[in-house]
């Protein structure tokens, strides 16, 4: 992720039992996120599926996403601090793009997962990712490359 702004303050979690004891952050602008990303946060937001202990049922949860059960809190006199990334000098540093011949290539995969629109990427390792609706498929599928 590349350096960006942020805003911070102390204050607490929006689901109860709400303990103060939670430091907030909050970027300065938007920061941008693949669809990927947005797909992989709302699938650890989702609320989880449950297993009846009796029958051993699957009791689905659908694409429920946890909200926020609380309005906006008054600051009440919380500090609230500013961190800027160009007047502090932070380091960008860049995605390696090739490697190089003495350096091993990361093993990984591509997965597909159906929704309305395509979405291909690329997982580390052998394993599967296990987001509901992936599928391993092949390189060529995932960069289009069918010839």
């Amino acid at each position: 992720m590349t350096p960006f702004s942020f805003y911070t303050y102390s204050g607490s979690i929006s689901k109860p039992p709400c303990n103060e004891k939670t430091i907030r952050y909050v970027a300065s602008e938007p920061i941008g996120v693949s669809s990927t990303v947005i797909e992989l946060f709302r699938e650890a937001l989702r609320i989880p599926d449950l297993q009846d202990d009796s029958s051993g049922i699957i009791i689905q949860s659908g694409d429920s996403i946890l909200v926020s059960n609380r309005e906006p809190q008054k600051l009440f006199g919380r500090p609230v601090f500013h961190y800027n990334h160009r007047k502090y000098a932070c380091p960008t540093f860049n995605k390696r793009l090739r490697f190089s011949e003495d350096e091993v290539k990361v093993k990984g995969h591509y997965e597909r997962k159906e929704s309305t629109a395509t979405n291909y990427f690329f997982v580390e390792g052998t394993e599967p990712s296990g987001l509901p609706g992936a599928f391993v498929v092949t390189e060529k599928e995932a960069l289009g490359k069918f010839k």
